[in-house]
C-alpha cells in the first residue's frame, strides 16, 4: 500500500516539474494546444505596438504576451515568442492562429489599418 501512494506522489512530483519545464522551455501549456489546434486554418494579422516586458526562456528566445487588434478594431490576446526583445514602442504586424503568433514584423505606423489603429489608441 505504502508504495502505491509513494508512487503516486512521485508520479504527481514529475508531472508538475514536467508542466514547469514546458512553461519555461516553449512559453506554456496553452500556446502549445493553441498550435496544435489553431494550427490548420488560415492566420489572420494583428497589429500592436510593442512593449518592454518580455520573459527569456531557457532557449533563447523572448516570450511576450499582446493585446492584438484586426483591420476592424477587434481585440486578441497574443502570445509570441521572438529570437530578441522587440524595440519598446515599435508597431508590430503579427500573424497568428488563434492566440498563438506565428511571425512578428516591425511595420511603420502608416501601414496599419485604420480600424487597428483607432483601437490602439483608445485602449
Amino acid at each position: 500500500m505504502k508504495t502505491r501512494a509513494g508512487g503516486l506522489i512521485a508520479a504527481v512530483l514529475i508531472a508538475i516539474a514536467g508542466v514547469f519545464i514546458l512553461q519555461k522551455a516553449t512559453g506554456g501549456l496553452v500556446p502549445l494546444a493553441d498550435d496544435f489546434i489553431q494550427g490548420q486554418g488560415k492566420p489572420e494579422a494583428y497589429y500592436l505596438k510593442a512593449e518592454d516586458h518580455a520573459e527569456k526562456l531557457n532557449n533563447g528566445k523572448y516570450n511576450y504576451t499582446f493585446t492584438g487588434y484586426d483591420a476592424s478594431g477587434h481585440k486578441q490576446q497574443i502570445n509570441a515568442e521572438a529570437d530578441e526583445k522587440l524595440r519598446p514602442g515599435a508597431f508590430i504586424k503579427v500573424w497568428a492562429y488563434g492566440t498563438k503568433a506565428k511571425s512578428l514584423t516591425e511595420v511603420h505606423e502608416e501601414e496599419i489599418p485604420e480600424g487597428a489603429l483607432a483601437a490602439m489608441k483608445t485602449n
